[in-house]
């Protein structure tokens, strides 16, 4: 097995429509699965928000804010 033979684009799904390629690979199962990872333990973080933060809530405040602040103002 070559060392970086899991960057190589292999096709899962192929689809094309009207001549594009919207085929699902392998990279993009990868991004779907992280989306999914991160936004499971974002929702489990913030389902409950307490006046008192503890670390899980403290880093979704954060985050809260800089997509409030620069995400939201490129929009």
């Amino acid at each position: 097995m070559h060392i970086l033979e899991h960057f190589h684009l292999k096709v899962i799904i192929p689809i094309k429509i009207y001549g594009f390629d919207i085929s699902i690979t392998n990279l993009v199962l990868s991004m779907m699965a992280g989306t999914l990872l991160f936004l499971v333990l974002f929702l489990t973080m913030a389902i409950r928000p307490k006046i008192i933060p503890k670390k899980g809530q403290a880093v979704i405040e954060i985050m809260m804010n800089f997509i409030k602040r620069y995400i939201w103002s490129i929009i």
